[in-house]
């Protein structure tokens, strides 16, 4: 039997939460095909690449591990998604063994800043990942807000 909360100990959810919002899901990558996001995932920037059968290089946005897919699932599962209409814009900072580089943490944000003016459209920041101590994300944080963009952070995450 699933927990309820609340007073009366029951689970209300309106459907439509999420709904014209985008969520740039910073972290590992995100398996967008899983079915629980209906088709409302999309495959952003990625600062990785991987090598094809062709030998050319392209943007590798494989979740190796899993997490951001996860994440996802969190923000927009259509099981247990707390905004089950919200379209999930996956943005790979970390590798599949949860390493981030100050620098594509960076570039990752410059990216869902110039994304969000793009498509015109509300947008929330979720991070669920740690880094090092000269990059807490306190800059890019900063600038989001100030264009009012909501951002989100995993609490108890590792800053270094």
């Amino acid at each position: 039997r699933p927990q309820r909360g609340g007073r009366d100990g029951a689970y209300r959810h309106n459907p439509a939460w999420g709904a014209g919002v985008d969520v740039y899901v910073v972290d590992t990558g995100c398996r967008c095909s899983h079915v629980e996001f209906e088709g409302r995932c999309i495959q952003g920037w990625s600062g990785f690449q991987r090598r094809t059968s062709s030998g050319t290089y392209v943007a590798d946005h494989e979740d190796g591990s899993g997490h951001g897919t996860h994440v996802a699932g969190i923000v927009a599962g259509k099981t247990y998604g707390v905004a089950k209409s919200a379209t999930v814009i996956c943005v790979k900072q970390c590798g599949s063994d949860g390493g981030c580089s100050t620098s594509k943490a960076l570039q990752g944000f410059a990216w869902i800043e110039a994304e969000i003016a793009r498509r015109g459209r509300p947008g929330v920041i979720q991070r669920s990942i740690g880094g090092p101590n000269r990059y807490n994300g306190k800059t890019t944080t900063a600038a989001a807000a100030a264009a009012g963009v909501e951002t989100g952070a995993a609490s108890g995450g590792s800053t270094g």
